[in-house]
């Protein structure tokens, strides 16, 4: 007859890791099971640059690569709409017509090309023509046109330029077409790509061409975090649009049109306040936390009390009245059984 023994604490770190490598296992699989080829999106393209082409009156060559990628069918679901209205905009506004091509030194047939490569834990998805790309004088004058600040306007760089074409009701095209200019614009692209977690960067050359680049999490259930607290709460910062994070003190920031900003090798960076945007008395501390954020319009400094750590989370339903509640974009259930709400920073800036 055996004799039971008390547990070590081996025995139950053996246990820990059993159960951690049983609910990773659990985890993937469900994964796997929400996991489609994106060539169920890519299939139905190539129809449409024939016959977005043909009524153009223009000539091209359609490639793809990569539609053996794996995504979340909800990100896939998602990024249908931007992706066919991306290679719209191709036929549209970047290949020229054949003669336009002729003259100026290129083959008379255009390309557009489609990809779709794995890189860790993401899938990224490429658009690229060999078009007219951007003109960034013209997109100045545009600008100018819709009243945006000169002294804005001048000081902006090639590339941020480029990206007013994101803004809403921003377009380049002279003439509203069937294809292109019915208010389906770059700005609904990003932001549907930044609903799933996913990130837009745009890179064009006039003359040559323009290529726009998707990062996209291979799920949406799952997400990487920056854990944040504001005096006693804990609050979740998707990783995917921190770009940096410093230590700072109040002598570093400067006020500019009455509102506070860091002077960031060289950039104006407009400075928030997480405590003031929950609605919490702002402190007084000598040092602060401030988290760098790629926002839809620029970056912004979120300034926090402590940096708590980085994790993984599963992303949890919320009930219907707190989802409308602004800057709330989910919550998730810590390890220590709190609840924890995930921020959606974009909103709570913009309702300031």
């Amino acid at each position: 007859m055996g004799t039971d023994r008390p547990l070590r604490i081996k025995d139950l770190e053996e246990i820990s890791n059993a159960i951690s490598l049983l609910t990773q296992n659990i985890q993937n699989e469900v994964i796997q099971d929400r996991m489609i080829p994106v060539g169920s999106v890519f299939s139905r393209l190539p129809r449409i640059v024939r016959d977005l082409s043909k009524e153009e009156g223009k000539e091209i060559d359609f490639v793809m690569e990569g539609d053996d990628k794996k995504l979340d069918r909800t990100v896939v679901d998602k990024i249908t709409d931007p992706l066919v209205h991306m290679i719209r905009n191709c036929v549209d506004h970047g290949i020229e017509s054949p003669e336009d091509r002729i003259k100026a030194g290129k083959d008379r047939k255009g390309t557009i090309r489609l990809t779709a490569t794995r890189e860790k834990n993401s899938v990224v998805i490429e658009v690229e023509d060999d078009g007219a790309g951007i003109d960034t004088e013209k997109v100045k004058k545009i600008a100018m046109k819709k009243n945006f600040p000169i002294e804005e306007i001048n000081s902006m760089t090639e590339q941020q330029i480029q990206e007013l074409v994101f803004r809403p009701g921003f377009s380049t095209n002279d003439r509203i077409t069937e294809i292109s200019g019915r208010g389906v614009g770059m700005d609904v692209v990003k932001t549907n790509i930044r609903e799933v977690g996913g990130t837009v960067y745009l890179d064009s050359k006039k003359s040559i061409g323009t290529k726009i680049k998707i990062e996209l999490p291979l799920t949406v259930a799952i997400i990487s975090v920056l854990l944040v607290k504001v005096e006693d709460q804990r609050y979740a910062i998707p990783l995917n649009n921190i770009q940096e994070i410093l230590q700072i003190t109040k002598e570093d920031i400067k006020t500019i049109q009455k509102n506070e900003t860091l002077i960031l090798r060289g950039e104006d960076i407009p400075l928030f306040r997480l405590k003031k945007l929950l609605g919490l008395n702002a402190g007084s501390e000598k040092k602060l936390t401030v988290i760098i954020i790629e926002s839809i319009k620029s970056r912004i400094g979120i300034v926090v009390d402590f940096i708590e750590s980085q994790q993984q989370i599963l992303i949890k339903n919320v009930d219907d009245r707190i989802k409308r509640v602004k800057g709330i974009a989910g919550g998730t259930i810590l390890g220590d059984g709190k609840v924890c709400f995930i921020l959606d920073i974009d909103s709570l800036v913009n309702q300031r």
